[in-house]
């Protein structure tokens, strides 16, 4: 039988605070762009980078600050490295903070690619919506596929609840989706059904804040964690404060 020896990387990384991009007359320059895009992780095949919320994670309008995957390629040419475009492995919709997988080459873009198509890549997301869930635990949703998405209660809150989703297969999308449906709607997320948490922010609250999976042409399997933002422990305080 042949053996598989798998290396391991554990990383526990800050929240990062990222200060939003403007919303007028966006003046981006190398002196500042640190402050709007913070790297995660770097290696020679792969890029992780965290995400602000109100920021697509890639664009086709040739505005370099218009998009996390931009403004990476802005912050190379910025620190003198040679221009490089980096590949989409997947995608958080534009109010969802987090971890975004980036490729540095095709080869590199496909192997991410099949792990995600085959649910090998376990991620994970902090939220915080509306009502208090009756169960600490259970499955929040069961893709067609076989994916299933966990979730664990960190607080009750009054009429919210601070939670972790654990999921393999399941998109940003598709979780404020089922947590709508459920009757538990991400804090903010109008379009799924959030009522009185919209007076909180017009940014919805959800956090890709955990991902794991394996380095491309390697056995080395990469686990990182973000510490909660700023977003997620202010939403918190206005849920703890709120009227019951």
């Amino acid at each position: 039988m042949r053996k598989f020896i798998f290396s391991f990387v554990f990383l526990m990384i800050c929240g990062c605070t990222l200060i939003p991009l403007p919303e007028q007359d966006p003046l981006i320059s190398c002196d500042n762009i640190n402050k709007y895009v913070k790297i995660v992780y770097e290696d020679e095949n792969v890029i992780i980078a965290n995400k602000p919320a109100d920021m697509m994670t890639v664009s086709d309008s040739g505005d370099l600050t218009a998009s996390l995957s931009g403004l990476l390629e802005k912050q190379a040419v910025c620190s003198n490295a040679k221009p490089r475009k980096y590949y989409s492995v997947h995608h958080l919709d534009r109010d969802t903070s987090g971890m975004v997988v980036f490729a540095k080459d095709q080869a590199a873009r496909k192997a991410l690619q099949d792990q995600f198509a085959a649910h090998e890549v376990a991620q994970g997301y902090r939220t915080v919506v509306e009502g208090v869930m009756e169960q600490d635990k259970g499955v929040l949703a069961v893709t067609e596929k076989g994916g299933e998405t966990t979730y664990s209660v960190l607080r009750k809150l009054p009429n919210a609840t601070y939670m972790e989703l654990q999921t393999q297969g399941m998109s940003s999308e598709e979780l404020r989706k089922q947590l709508g449906l459920s009757g538990h709607p991400v804090f903010a997320d109008r379009r799924n059904a959030a009522t009185y948490s919209g007076e909180f922010s017009e940014k919805y609250v959800l956090q890709a804040y955990y991902i794991r999976f394996q380095r491309p042409f390697t056995k080395e399997i990469l686990e990182l964690t973000l510490t909660p933002s700023d977003n997620i422990l202010e939403a918190i305080d206005f849920a703890q404060r709120a009227k019951k």
